[in-house]
């Protein structure tokens, strides 16, 4: 039985100790829990996410024997976090690593801490979605599945949902000088679940970037133009190639050092993160190795890999 079903006590039974103490942080739990069995609320759901967070970070060795030992904080979370999928807004954020275990700070470890937010912008709605029907076909999408990429455009304009950023950067390093820009316009998107494909790249920043008042400091984050598409690099190594002139239409002049090198010289651990061509119908967010947006590797460009993707998401 579910442990967020009304009347469900195995939750405490599974984390119970005859003749222990418990600690409050423990009670506080439980009690949060029992709240939103009894309402179904966001607010108390939001609630019962953080007393779970509170326990786990506050009393590591009881959250240890009692929670993470048998199984009943896991089994809790992965309800909790299906349950926020009907709530608009809901936002699960970053779960704290186990006591004693190590956060990956990789590449792949940080974007994958805040892959159930990407993977949500799935979901979005694609504000340029009708200019890029090609991308339809190209992508195997069915009529329904079509449509329904359309019609979600179609609603978010009717009610002003989205950003629209004019102008385009090649290599814009997600840093301290930058983050203020970029997090505005990301909360908007993220509100409205709607965005064109700089926007998407903001918001995605923003996510991996820990959606905090400063961005943090490591992997290396970019915001990456090619021609008239817009995408985030995680962990890329290596520099930058000098500029070969100006952005055609309203973009400004790429300055010197902004244009990236071949993809074959930033390393094997560089991640991709693409809401947009997600929202028009394409299987993943995340891409590492291989990346669908049919690119080719033209040394002083902005580019990378080729069409079809080689990794799983979790």
């Amino acid at each position: 039985m579910p442990y967020l079903s009304r009347g469900d006590t195995t939750f405490d039974s599974a984390v119970d100790r005859w003749f222990h103490y418990r600690t409050s942080r423990l009670d506080a739990l439980t009690a949060s829990l029992q709240a939103y069995q009894n309402s179904n609320d966001k607010g108390k759901l939001d609630d019962l996410l953080a007393k779970m967070r509170k326990w786990k970070t506050t009393d590591p060795n009881e959250y240890a024997k009692r929670g993470l030992k048998t199984g009943a904080y896991k089994k809790l979370l992965e309800e909790v976090r299906a349950a926020g999928q009907k709530y608009p807004g809901f936002n699960f954020g970053v779960e704290p690593p186990d006591p004693g275990v190590t956060a990956d700070k990789s590449a792949l470890g940080t974007v994958l801490n805040v892959s159930h937010e990407l993977n949500g912008m799935k979901t979005w709605a694609c504000l340029d979605a009708g200019n890029f029907a090609g991308i339809f076909k190209h992508l195997g999408l069915s009529e329904p599945q079509k449509q329904a990429i359309l019609d979600r455009e179609k609603d978010a304009k009717a009610r002003g949902g989205g950003a629209t950023v004019t102008g385009m950067g090649a290599g814009i390093v997600v840093n301290r000088n930058t983050w203020g820009q970029i997090s505005s316009t990301a909360q908007g998107c993220i509100s409205r679940k709607a965005a064109v494909c700089f926007s998407f790249a903001q918001s995605a920043a923003y996510i991996v970037g820990g959606k905090g008042k400063q961005c943090r400091e490591s992997p290396r984050i970019e915001i990456v133009a090619l021609k008239n598409h817009v995408f985030v690099l995680v962990g890329r190594e290596g520099g930058f190639t000098e500029s070969q002139g100006q952005v055609k239409g309203k973009a400004t002049r790429i300055m010197k050092r902004t244009v990236l090198p071949p993809p074959k010289e930033w390393g094997q651990t560089t991640v991709v993160v693409d809401g947009w061509l997600a929202s028009l119908g394409a299987r993943h967010v995340i891409y590492q190795n291989w990346y669908a947006f049919g690119m080719r590797d033209e040394p002083g460009s902005q580019s990378l890999f080729s069409y079809y993707d080689n990794y799983s998401e979790a």
